[in-house]
Parts: C-alpha cells; structure tokens; sequence
C-alpha cells in the first residue's frame, strides 16, 4: 500500500463520490493502488489511485485514446483531486484485441510495436503533441 500519497483517505472520497461498495485491493501495483469496488447498479469496477496527478492525467489520456481499440481497460470517469480512475474490471483471461495494437497503429502518430505485447516508448516532443 502506497501510504506516502494518503491512499486510504483518497480511496473513501472516490467511494463516496461514485458510490461504490469497496471489496478487496489488488496486488501488483508499481506506481498506483488498485481496489476491486461494486457500482450500485452491480458492475464490477476498479479503482485505481495513481501516485500523482501527473500519472493519473497520462494514464486516462492514454486510455481514452485507445478506448475504441479494445486494447485497454475502459476509462468510466476520472477524480484528478484524488488522483483517481474508474476503469471496467477485466477478469483475467479476458482477451484484447491485439490486432488493433500489432497490425495497424490505432492512434494516429503513435508507433505500434514490433511483436505482440511490445510498444515503443513515446519521445518527448511525441507525447507532448499527443497531450500525455
């Protein structure tokens, strides 16, 4: 658990805020904290609270530029005061869609990688122009 950015107070907040039921954390987290939650409606979601605003802000623009390709977790909304983002919960198993990341670039300007799972990183003055 990430306590040096406030994590349990941001996550109570994103809960109140989506009105969420919390359920457990999810390991493996680098940078970020991730909470299996339940809509009021009964979808499964996740809660992700990124370590900055910084990361929080690249991370849903990267994800709403991917969200037609099926290559990604669906974005739901985003809480930039809390660092926060609702995204779908995938199950593992779940399938991407690699073509669209492998066989054509699904973003205009950005590179697509040379084999399945691979991606170039963005140069500077790219990712800039991209807005992330």
């Amino acid at each position: 658990m990430i306590r040096w950015v406030n994590s349990d107070r941001r996550l109570r907040a994103c809960i109140r805020r989506w009105r969420l039921q919390a359920g457990d954390q999810l390991a493996g987290g680098f940078r970020s904290e991730v909470t299996r939650c339940v809509a009021a409606d009964g979808t499964e979601v996740i809660v992700k609270l990124a370590a900055t605003r910084e990361h929080a802000r690249a991370e849903a623009a990267a994800l709403t530029a991917w969200a037609r390709t099926g290559a990604a977790a669906r974005l739901i909304d985003a809480d930039f005061d809390h660092n926060a983002l609702l995204l779908e919960q995938i199950r593992p198993g779940t399938h991407l869609i690699w073509e669209a990341v492998v066989f054509r670039p699904a973003v205009p300007g950005v590179p697509r990688g040379g084999e399945i799972g691979s991606f170039s990183p963005l140069k500077p003055g790219r990712a800039r122009r991209l807005g992330v």
